[in-house]
């Protein structure tokens, strides 16, 4: 059932553009990769952060599937409190890089710093929660359609609904520390399975999902997390709300198409 006493209030107010020269990372681009919810919203220890600037170097490159994510990425570097950060992908035009929180990352905020072959850019300093949910999207741009998947991997959309009762297969980032750990950036392991250790809800149409049967990260996979859950069969039929929530956050910015 839904909690009717729960409420959010979302407001936004509209920022001066920033611009630097050299190698700059702009305060205003520090983004949830999954979500991309307004900037202010914290990164999370584990999670995967995309940062938007200008100077990224002069290659675009992406890490290998299957392997571990290297810390150093077509000669550039991203810290987080002074620690490496794994990293995903490096784009020069437009300049973007998505990279991971490192586990090891504390406190209430997290200084994000770009290095390009050795010069470093401005620091840029953001909330930093032990949670910070965001579900990926079809569309990569965290609305419109869930990355979802049915048991059989098939896309879960409008053309191939998921079905009341059925098991289907989420894909996000932000849910925080794991049991076993791993090193940052590794490919999660199949045999144990890594565990988000902190507590997690899930709704689907406002409905609580009872039967969450994996919270963890991907097997296989590096950087990604995944949740295992049962639509409930009070669900209504169509595209439906998808909503995730930690201690320290939530999300419910996709949909899921339901039969």
């Amino acid at each position: 059932m839904s909690d009717s006493s729960s409420y959010e209030i979302y407001f936004g107010a509209k920022f001066v553009p920033q611009s630097g020269p050299g190698v700059f990372l702009n305060p205003q681009g520090v983004f949830n990769a999954a979500s991309y919810a307004p900037a202010g919203f914290p990164l999370s220890p584990g999670g995967v952060m995309t940062l938007f600037g200008t100077g990224f170097g002069t290659q675009s490159a992406t890490a290998q599937g299957g392997r571990p994510f290297p810390n150093t990425l077509a000669g550039v570097q991203v810290t987080v409190n002074g620690t490496l950060a794994p990293m995903y992908s490096v784009s020069a035009n437009p300049a973007q890089i998505s990279a991971v929180v490192p586990f090891g990352a504390t406190g209430p905020t997290a200084t994000i710093v770009v290095s390009v072959n050795g010069t470093k850019s401005n620091s840029v300093e953001v909330p930093l929660g032990a949670s910070a949910p965001g579900i990926f999207s079809i569309a990569m741009n965290g609305l419109g359609d869930g990355a979802v998947l049915h048991r059989d991997f098939s896309l879960v959309n409008a053309s191939n609904p998921a079905r009341r009762g059925e098991i289907v297969q989420v894909f996000l980032t932000g849910l925080g520390a794991v049991s076993p750990p791993i090193p940052d950036g590794d490919v999660a392991p199949v045999t144990p399975l890594s565990v988000v250790t902190g507590p997690v809800n899930v709704y689907v149409g406002g409905q609580f999902v009872t039967n969450i049967q994996f919270k963890g990260l991907a097997p296989t996979l590096a950087g990604l997390y995944q949740l295992n859950i049962e639509i409930p069969v009070g669900v209504a039929s169509g595209s439906q709300s998808l909503a995730v929530q930690t201690v320290e956050g939530f999300t419910d910015l996709v949909n899921i198409a339901i039969q």
